[in-house]
């Protein structure tokens, strides 16, 4: 699922290098991110439950960070003067109503037998299922309001928090061109340059482990971590602290302690954790973007998979170039207050793909867009445009209404007698049903290539 929701985005990213367009980086992780939390969860999201809960999720990040005074004096808090109660109560009052559609949705297609591939939703209905079946105790049932529970905490707590890691690696790695050198030079090494990053690499990427560290330190996902309260009364370094008492962890703070992380502390240098057993566990208190203990982030491997797995594509597939001149130093790092500490200004960089192209054994030539101009006839001009020359912006997968259309032939045809159309994009098998040879294009594509060869040397 993963390999395929990154494919459509490298595939997104490698039309706008070829265009020379800036990519708004941070909407196209968000939407990546939600794209693969709701095929986990539900198969695929339509649209219009996507828009509700992607408002609702933004709705309850700013409830959940915004300032309480009932929290300061416990009193108020029956008179919701803020009228935070209020707008929760409606969200949850919103999310039920989704949730319990979709839930509905999974029920219909397993009764008839038309899912064919199983959802977090479809698992958790089974098990439901199965535990009735076997006339369990009721605190050992699973409801449906425990599915939706669960669901919306694995929504709120997996597309933020990433999607906002990934933003800020980023930035932190356009603003260090020699980190993301390095960085790259170790997936060539592990990887090489002819094919995209899989799953089973992640393991065999030690930098991008310290990489990921390093921003997790400068960056926590949640900065004050979750809000934990003390079960008993109890004495910590000689500070008494009574029953039911609300402990906040600053680990953003903790992360920048020029005790615990020598003078340097403000820079961006994952080489700190070279010969370093620091981990993602919360064994080591100085580095607990997780939490710890029983109650550390629950979701934190699914968090850890995603973020290095999205991180590694867009570094290994692309080169990245702030726009208009950018300097790196220049890069705003401003934070935006809340739950998730994200970036104050959408992050924006001008991609270049950098793998090289594969060749194809049965031609000998790299892999080509096929381009076909279709005349009113109905017949077909067909011609190819290598990859290699699309990747480096020599030329265009379609060409512009102002550019030349490719050649009619010489001879008299049907060809010849109409004006051209349209323009489509198919595929060489096109060349059989229109009569022309299979080897037409590809003698066409030689001398494209030559030519875009010469004016290069030139």
């Amino acid at each position: 699922m993963r390999k395929e929701e990154l494919g459509v985005l490298v595939q997104s990213l490698k039309q706008m290098a070829a265009a020379r367009e800036v990519v708004n980086i941070s909407k196209k992780v968000g939407e990546l991110i939600e794209d693969m939390t709701h095929r986990m969860l539900f198969g695929r999201c339509k649209d219009y439950q996507r828009a509700d809960l992607k408002a609702l999720v933004q709705e309850t990040l700013i409830l959940v960070g915004a300032f309480n005074i009932a929290d300061y004096v416990p009193f108020l808090g029956a008179l919701d003067l803020q009228g935070l109660k209020r707008r929760m109560k409606a969200i949850s009052g919103a999310v039920d109503h989704i949730l319990e559609k979709v839930i509905d949705e999974h029920k219909q297609d397993a009764s008839e037998n038309q899912g064919n591939h199983k959802d977090f939703v479809d698992v958790m209905l089974s098990l439901m299922n199965e535990m009735k079946n076997f006339h369990q105790e009721p605190s050992y049932l699973i409801e449906q309001e425990n599915i939706k529970g669960i669901v919306w905490d694995i929504i709120i707590g997996a597309i933020d928090t990433s999607a906002t890691t990934i933003e800020w690696l980023l930035s932190e790695l356009f603003r260090h061109p020699r980190v993301m050198r390095q960085l790259q030079e170790e997936l060539e090494n592990v990887i090489g340059m002819e094919r995209m990053v899989e799953e089973v690499d992640l393991a065999n990427l030690v930098y991008l482990d310290m990489v990921l560290k390093e921003g997790l330190r400068l960056h926590p996902a949640g900065p004050l971590l979750l809000p934990h309260e003390s079960i008993e009364d109890i004495t910590l370094n000689g500070y008494y602290i009574p029953k039911k008492s609300r402990i906040i962890i600053n680990a953003w703070a903790i992360g920048r302690d020029p005790n615990i992380w020598s003078n340097n502390v403000e820079d961006f240098f994952p080489e700190r954790f070279i010969g370093s057993n620091i981990d993602f566990q919360g064994k080591d208190f100085q580095f607990i973007p997780f939490g710890s203990g029983r109650r550390k982030c629950p979701g934190m491997q699914l968090g850890l998979i995603n973020v290095r797995l999205v991180l590694a594509q867009l570094v290994h597939c692309f080169d990245w170039k702030l726009p208009n001149g950018m300097l790196p130093s220049e890069l705003d790092m401003s934070e935006e207050f809340g739950l998730a500490l994200p970036r104050a200004t959408h992050l924006h960089a001008l991609p270049t793909y950098r793998l090289l192209p594969k060749v194809n054994m049965t031609t000998g030539l790299v892999n080509t867009t096929v381009n076909s101009t279709v005349y009113s006839d109905g017949q077909l001009a067909v011609y190819e445009i290598p990859q290699i020359l699309l990747s480096q912006g020599i030329l265009s997968p379609q060409a512009p209404a102002s550019a030349p259309l490719p050649p009619k032939p010489k001879k008299a045809s049907p060809l010849n007698s109409h004006a051209p159309s349209t323009s489509t994009t198919v595929s060489v098998d096109s060349c059989e049903a229109t009569g022309l040879p299979h080897y037409a294009p590809i003698m066409v594509s030689i001398g494209v290539a030559v030519v875009a060869a010469l004016s290069l040397c030139i």
